[in-house]
C-alpha cells in the first residue's frame, strides 16, 4: 500500500515544445501542475 512514508514523486523536466506535441497536452500539463502543487484531482 502506498503511504506518505514509502512514496516519492519524481518530476522530469517537461520541455514546452515537446509537451505541446503530446496527445491531449493541455490535460498533461494541468495534471503535472496539480502534482507539483500536491493538489487533489
Amino acid at each position: 500500500m502506498l503511504t506518505i512514508n514509502n512514496t516519492g514523486l519524481i518530476i522530469v523536466d517537461i520541455q514546452g515544445k515537446l509537451a505541446r506535441l503530446v496527445h491531449d497536452s493541455d490535460t498533461l500539463i494541468a495534471n503535472c501542475e496539480k502534482l507539483i502543487q500536491a493538489q487533489p484531482y
